[in-house]
This record gives structure tokens, sequence and C-alpha cells, in this order.
């Protein structure tokens, strides 16, 4: 705003969304002993678009299995979106060389908050992101989360996340490395992803609209 509309800072008044109370009800819900366990998996929530560098986590993982001898499948959860072509080819390429990725597609909410509270890793690195929805969703469930250190990735995930650049497959794998053989840095990652999710309520964004609008309306700069 500032850089390409002239917008002075101090009218300027900057607000997150909110993320699914439902999501933050059920961290101690995560890995019930009861649940059967299948493969552990590492996890990506977003589509299919190119600008969301689902080819570069295909070579991230790919490197990160090798390097670090990764017993892990690697879910994809998301629509296509749009551009997707080539990426799916890519999947399909990798899935025939024998990589475990799964492209899990659309899902319901139940399906969705299942495929966070089992995953060992959330992984989001896209190349231009607007905010960045599933890092605190993964957080609020209780999961470590590798992220993009572009866009407005950092501002969302803030120390809560190892960020990373999203263009360089050897570090986005270093980083899967770290977070899936380290239990104390996993632990330390959840502990402040609960937090930071926490911080990110529809009520504290409900309360910032509407003190936005009434500073405007009384006159005010918002």
């Amino acid at each position: 705003m500032r850089r390409h509309y002239g917008v002075p800072r101090l009218g300027i008044r900057v607000f997150p969304t909110g993320i699914d109370d439902s999501l933050a009800d059920r961290p101690a819900r995560r890995r019930s002993d009861a649940r059967p366990r299948e493969r552990p998996y590492i996890l990506s929530v977003a589509s299919l678009s190119p600008h969301k560098n689902a080819s570069g986590l295909l070579e991230a993982f790919r490197i990160a299995r090798e390097r670090y001898a990764l017993p892990h499948e690697l879910h994809l959860v998301g629509m296509p979106g749009t551009g997707a072509d080539l990426v799916a080819r890519r999947l399909a390429a990798a899935a025939a060389a024998g990589l475990p990725v799964r492209a899990v597609g659309y899902v319901d909410e139940e399906t969705l908050r299942a495929e966070y509270e089992d995953a060992s890793l959330l992984v989001f690195v896209p190349l231009v992101e607007g905010f960045g929805l599933p890092p605190l969703e993964a957080m609020a469930c209780g999961v470590p989360v590798v992220a993009s250190n572009t866009s407005a990735v950092p501002e969302v995930c803030g120390d809560a996340a190892l960020l990373v650049d999203p263009e360089d497959p050897g570090a986005v794998a270093e980083a899967m490395g770290r977070v899936l053989m380290d239990p104390a840095l996993a632990a330390r990652l959840r502990a402040a992803g609960l937090a930071r999710a926490a911080r990110f309520t529809w009520e504290a964004a409900a309360l910032a609209t509407r003190d936005t609008y009434e500073c405007v309306a009384g006159g005010g700069s918002a």
C-alpha cells in the first residue's frame, strides 16, 4: 500500500484473519493411542497451482528421503488450482519412480483435520503467498511446521516455524530432516506453534474490523 499507492503508514491498519476454532479445540486428541497407526507422513495443504511450489516440494522430499532415510510418505491435500497440468505430470512421474506421494485432492473439513492431526510435519513452501492459513491450522493441531521465508508467511508464522528459501529444495530438505530427526526441535516448534495459533482468532479479527469501521465512521483515519 505504501510503496505502490503512496498511502501514509498512519492510514493503514493491518489485522489477520482467524482460524477455525474447532482445530484449536483438538490438539489433545492428536495421535490417540486408540487410533491405528499407518505409515508416517509429511503433509502439504495447498493447491497444485505452480506458485504453490508443489514441484519444488517434490524435489525436496526426494532429497530428504535419500539424505535422512525417511520412512515417510508425502500427502498433498488441496484442489488442482490453475495451471496445474505440469505439476500433475511431475506428480505422476514421481509416483512412477517410486516416490511415496499421495495426491489426496480437495477434502472435507473432518478429513482435513484428520490429515493435520496425524501428520509428522507440515511443509508449506509457496513462492508467493498472501496470507497462509495451513501453517496456522497445523500449529493449532500441534504439528511442527517448515515454511517459506517469503511473502506474508514469515509474518504469519513468526518464530514458530523453520523458515526456508522455497526455491532451494536442498534447504527445504534439510529443514524437513532437522525437524523429523530432532525430537527436541519438533517439541519446541509444537509448543511455539500452539501459542502462535492461539493469537489468530475470529473474535480478534471481528473486533479489529469493527474498530476500524467505527474509527472511519467517526471521521478518524484507519
